[in-house]
């Protein structure tokens, strides 16, 4: 029976963003946490000698989304935020490896992933004085790179390092790489809310939508809780928004 009130939702709802094309693939939200969808009228009032008004007219209407979740994958950064592409394979962070330095003529240490080794990201002493990478000939204090294999002064022989650095996996993992891209290009989403309490609710469909704002957050003792906001607008049919209720 329409127009019966029901309590509106418990919990934070489901949501889906489905990329336009013939081929979208719908990503559903994660680890969701809540969503906040505002629809806004600008109106204008009409007065004439008194204070109230006379008659009020709508304006523009504004409807926004804000989405916050806990999983965040590939798929949310090109299909929805940069309408890029993806590849397979994938760069990882080995932090603060731990080494000694040979006390041997050649004072080298060659890194656990030195065969996929990619980017120096610094070397520090075990207390975590940091050292100089220089090109060749390190004195010290100094380190020199090269494939993964770092050299150091004989007068660090013996020391104990910390050595941070990026390697490559082709096999695994994916990777989104995001060149310039012209104003006015954007993936253009449709968005399914679902919300609901104890076997009734309603869902909201906005039919076209961008991603205005993508954060990347980190906490201290906390999970990073990732917010998209999306602005909708008319799809190329002319729909807006449709409500569904039980």
């Amino acid at each position: 029976m329409s127009g019966i009130t029901q309590l509106g939702s418990f919990g934070s709802g489901i949501m889906y963003a489905t990329p336009s094309g013939a081929n979208g693939t719908p990503l559903q939200f994660g680890a969701l946490q809540d969503i906040s969808a505002d629809l806004s009228r600008t109106v204008k009032s009409l007065y004439g000698q008194n204070q109230q008004p006379l008659a009020i007219g709508g304006g523009e209407i504004k409807a926004s989304v804000k989405a916050k979740m806990g999983f965040i994958n590939a798929a949310t950064y090109a299909s929805i935020f940069y309408g890029a592409s993806t590849s397979s394979g994938t760069v990882s962070l080995a932090a603060n490896e731990a080494h000694s330095v040979p006390a041997v003529t050649t004072y080298t240490v060659t890194v656990t992933n030195s065969a996929n080794w990619s980017k120096d990201l610094g070397v520090t002493y075990a207390n975590g004085n940091p050292m100089t990478q220089v090109a060749s000939g390190p004195t010290a204090g100094q380190y020199s790179v090269a494939a993964g294999i770092y050299t150091f002064a004989a007068a660090d022989a013996s020391a104990n390092v910390l050595i941070s650095y990026e390697y490559t996996s082709a096999s695994s993992g994916t990777t989104v790489a995001v060149g310039a891209i012209l104003q006015g290009v954007q993936p253009i989403i449709t968005l399914d809310l679902y919300r609901g309490y104890n076997g009734t609710g309603e869902r909201h469909r906005f039919w076209a939508a961008v991603c205005s704002k993508l954060t990347i957050p980190t906490k201290m003792a906390d999970f990073g809780i990732s917010e998209l906001d999306f602005e909708c607008f008319l799809d190329s049919q002319g729909r807006f928004h449709d409500v569904f209720t039980d």
